[in-house]
């Protein structure tokens, strides 16, 4: 029973309704920032699945060839080469290392793939070479061409010091990294008896530079040719960048967008907080420090330079 000047609340009070939507956005505040680091540790985590699964790809391939896959010979080339009705190996294929090690990531039907209307094998989309930190959805491009419809990848192969793209020739090129053109245009076999500063001492594939212009789309100069792309900056870079653009260590990607002064150069890099994540050529996965001392880093990329990397615990 009631009294009779007692009366039943009707709601919240203003003040009330005030203090609960504050509670809220407390809360929120503070679980974002906690998702994002648990969402971009996962990102992390695929990230370094990946480069270690092509290094036990590469390492297959070098088992069955006794060589680790080429980088290919041109990037102007829009179709594989093909011997007697199946993909040619190492020693000729115009394609590049992203091509050549594809049936040894579970993507044989790609290697495969003949090159008539939508069956393109570089218009497939290779789960394996996508970072989902760097790309929230796999990025196809179009290039001019024969076959303009290119998946891209945000891993490139160690070309070693320095050399150029669309020029796979010793005198363009030091050759002194673990991937070597096709031995039809360079003359070289990338072996692992060619590492002789040790496999545990030498990068093999790394995360590229990849700027926000070509995370959303935009094409540039190092992301529009693909994963099959043949000795060209869209799968291979140097420590010294593309044509010698001086010693770089890798980079963090900017915010800003840009079309193409960055990620011409063709080097290494990351939007990782922390660093740049790299497969080594004992199929070891490593992150290295965007500080990292640019002669260490040289020494990282070289496989004969007889320097010792103290890696950091």
């Amino acid at each position: 029973m009631h009294g009779p000047f007692s009366r039943r609340r009707q709601g919240f009070t203003l003040i009330e309704l005030l203090v609960v939507i504050a509670i809220i956005a407390i809360l929120i505040a503070l679980l974002v920032p906690a998702v994002q680091k648990v969402r971009s540790a996962a990102n992390m985590t695929t990230c370094r699945n990946n480069l270690k699964q092509i290094g036990v790809a590469f390492h297959n391939h070098h088992d069955n060839y006794k060589a680790f896959p080429s980088g290919g010979t041109f990037w102007w080339v829009d179709l594989p080469t093909v011997v007697n009705g199946v993909p040619a190996d190492y020693t000729v294929q115009a394609y590049g290392w992203g091509y050549q090690i594809l049936p040894y990531i579970e993507q044989t039907p790609a290697f495969k793939a003949t090159w008539s209307g939508s069956n393109n094998a570089a218009s497939i989309v290779i789960p394996t070479y996508f970072c989902p930190q760097v790309r929230t959805t796999p990025i196809i491009t179009t290039y001019g061409g024969n076959s303009p419809i290119r998946s891209q990848s945000d891993y490139a192969g160690n070309g070693g010091s320095n050399g150029q793209s669309g020029a796979p020739y010793p005198g363009n090129n030091t050759f002194d990294g673990p991937i070597v053109p096709s031995m039809s245009v360079s003359g070289l076999k990338g072996t692992i008896a060619r590492v002789v500063d040790g496999t545990s001492q030498t990068l093999l594939v790394g995360e590229k530079f990849v700027n926000k212009y070509a995370q959303t789309g935009g094409q540039e100069c190092n992301s529009d040719q693909g994963y099959t792309d043949g000795w060209d900056n869209d799968m291979i870079v140097f420590a010294q960048g593309d044509r010698n653009w001086g010693l770089t260590t890798p980079s963090k990607t900017p915010v800003k967008f840009d079309t193409n002064s960055f990620a011409c150069g063709g080097w290494f890099g990351s939007v990782h907080d922390m660093g740049t994540i790299f497969v080594l050529c004992d199929g070891s996965v490593r992150q290295i420090a965007y500080a990292v001392n640019p002669g260490a880093f040289l020494s990282m990329c070289s496989i004969n330079d007889n320097q010792t990397i103290a890696w950091p615990e």
